[in-house]
């Protein structure tokens, strides 16, 4: 449990898996099965899940910009944190909370 608390944060000072698997006490690979196993996905997946879901959270917030998201999420670049998006969700983040706010507008 400790290694889903510890790659669910998405501050600056996040920890590598290795880094995790220490404070957990047990081997790399050995973390890595378990967690497979537990969650389904490998941690390096589930880190990525999870920082989309976040920026997909911020997205939500129109006064949020990429910059400042890119900063909380603790990517340098904002281009960088538009290509992995675009990567795992098939759009890009402009696209996304278009298409949030034009649902939440018809649900009104």
């Amino acid at each position: 449990k400790a290694g889903l608390k510890y790659l669910g944060e998405c501050s600056s000072d996040v920890k590598s898996i290795k880094e995790i698997a220490d404070i957990c006490n047990i081997s790399v690979s050995y973390f890595e099965r378990v967690f497979h196993s537990y969650a389904g996905v490998s941690p390096g997946q589930y880190r990525t899940l999870h920082r989309i879901n976040y920026i997909k959270m911020y997205l939500q917030n129109k006064n949020m910009s990429l910059e400042e998201i890119s900063e909380k999420m603790g990517y340098y670049d904002s281009g960088y944190l538009c290509r992995i998006f675009k990567k795992k969700t098939g759009m890009t983040p402009r696209e996304y909370r278009q298409i949030y706010f034009a649902q939440t507008q018809s649900l009104k």
